[in-house]
């Protein structure tokens, strides 16, 4: 077993029945002694049905708008899987893009008008990317996958921030004693059922079913994300059927080898220290014929993935400021973060004067990834997708801290309030191929012991280890990853585990954003 630094991106032991716990807390009683739910808890009960009926859905289809920060992003029949994997048209700023997504990035095939809207580079290859798929920037662009899979919209739909007092504190639960135990709430939420049937949480996030049925229809209002950022969506929805779920896999694996090698238009290589010089320096040159090297040199600044740069230059000279010689065009690859050079030849009057050299170009940056491990991601998804569910997702208290509820968010796209239940353990939640998570937020480091591992004199070190047997011997054939906020607790956990005899659980790293 080893603890995994993976760059940016609870566990009760019994299900909590929380729903039922809350009614029972508030029910009060009428002149005759009928017990009667408050309109917020009946509410509540109703928001939940739905929430829970659109989560175990395979996929959805969705149509209005997103809207983050100052960008409006129209969608248009955008399928998306219970995995976050997705296909559909969108239009910003008056542009349309077709795009696909897998996990968590998301493509788009769109004119070259379409990513002079993105992106203002004047040395960007627009037309190079335009009509094809590209990679759009994971640091601006929505990730709607992980926005609106199943799961993650529909147990959303609470609006828990707003909704509930999380300083209002009942009997905790899951990991008592650990930064990430769960409390049931101890007051009424603020949902409400208007008059024509919609559902407002937090009174702002508002939804509507199908007459009769607890079937979501739309979706109005401001959707949480990690960070404390807020995402606002207009939406109409329609849920997908098991075939529809494999076309949107068909279709995306059609495109694993073009993704493979992937223009990544919203990376800007630094280029400051490429230049030219003249072949045979520092002697003058020979007319009729000079011979510069041209060398580009680029950073490339937030990543160290794979890839390379595509550059087209033009380089030309002067002697006494008159074009000499013509032009030299060239197209030169180098890595990310990497050099390359190329060689141009001129001819040139035999006088004296001075002679000057320019060189222009525009440039094309790629992303590579294995075709295979695609390939295989993919259908790992499509099986979670399609098959029948390892586990249901289930009504659970709120995480105690801030920080910890927003790793939640973090981690699996899920709030804290509901937990993924397999073989009567809970789990945080599901990755996008299957694997059962949990997530650690900050707060684990100040129990660590003198020798590397999680304290003996911390009560929560029993209760991890309790949790972990209890998990793998649940999870059956599923991988269960336990994802921590700090390497150094990650590495404490292992130690632990290991030497309680524990195996099975991966162990990873994600810094909290």
């Amino acid at each position: 077993m080893k603890s995994t630094v993976i760059p940016k991106i609870a566990l009760g032991v019994a299900v909590v029945a929380l729903i039922a716990v809350i009614v029972a807390m508030f029910i009060p009683r009428s002149a005759d002694g009928t017990a009667v739910a408050p309109p917020s808890i009946l509410a509540q009960k109703q928001l939940t049905a739905v929430a829970l009926e659109f989560a175990n859905q395979r996929g959805a289809t969705y149509s209005g708008t997103v809207t983050s920060g100052s960008d409006k992003i129209n969608l248009d029949g955008v399928e998306v899987t219970a995995s976050g994997d997705l296909r559909g048209t969108i239009k910003i700023g008056g542009e349309s893009a077709d795009i696909i997504g897998v996990n968590r990035q998301t493509y788009a095939m769109g004119s070259a008008g379409f990513w002079k809207a993105q992106l203002e580079n004047p040395k960007m290859n627009y037309e190079a990317v335009a009509g094809g798929w590209a990679a759009l920037d994971p640091a601006t662009f929505p990730d709607l996958g992980l926005l609106l899979a199943p799961p993650a919209l529909g147990l959303a739909l609470g609006n828990d921030n707003s909704s509930l007092d999380m300083a209002a504190k009942g009997p905790a639960t899951g990991l008592i004693g650990t930064p990430d135990e769960r409390f049931t709430p101890a007051a009424l939420p603020d949902i409400v059922e208007e008059d024509d049937g919609t559902l407002v949480a937090g009174g702002t996030l508002r939804s509507t079913v199908v007459d009769g049925t607890d079937t979501l229809a739309t979706v109005v209002g401001p959707l949480d994300q990690p960070g404390g950022a807020v995402i606002d969506v207009d939406l109409t929805v329609e849920s997908l059927e098991p075939g529809e779920i494999a076309g949107i896999y068909d279709a995306i694996d059609e495109q694993a080898a073009t993704l493979a090698h992937i223009p990544a238009p919203y990376l800007n290589p630094n280029f400051d220290e490429s230049g030219f010089r003249l072949s045979v320096a520092p002697a003058p040159c020979s007319p009729p014929v000079c011979e510069y090297i041209v060398t580009y040199v680029a950073t490339t600044p937030g990543t160290s993935a794979p890839g390379s740069i595509t550059i087209v230059g033009d380089m030309t000279l002067t002697l006494n400021d008159r074009p000499v010689g013509g032009t030299c065009t060239h197209t030169v690859v180098i890595p990310l973060n990497g050099r390359g050079d190329t060689r141009c030849a001129f001819n040139v009057p035999n006088e004296d004067g001075t002679l000057k050299g320019d060189v222009s170009y525009v440039f094309t940056a790629y992303l590579d990834q294995d075709p295979g491990v695609l390939t295989r991601a993919l259908a790992a998804n499509e099986h979670v997708s399609t098959a029948e569910p390892t586990g249901v997702w289930t009504p659970a208290g709120f995480k105690g801290s801030a920080g910890s509820r927003d790793y939640n968010l973090q981690v699996t796209g899920i709030n804290s309030t509901y937990t993924y239940v397999v073989g009567g353990q809970t789990f945080d939640g599901r990755a996008a191929d299957g694997t059962l998570l949990a997530a650690f937020g900050p707060g684990y480091s100040e129990n660590i012991g003198s020798d590397g591992s999680l304290s003996s004199s911390w009560d929560g070190t029993d209760i991890m280890i309790a949790a972990a047997k209890a998990q793998t011997g649940a999870a059956g054939n599923s991988p269960v990853r336990w994802v921590f906020a700090e390497s150094d607790a990650a590495a404490a956990t292992v130690k632990t585990l290991e030497d309680a005899g524990v195996s099975g659980v991966e162990v990873v790293t994600v810094p909290a954003v």
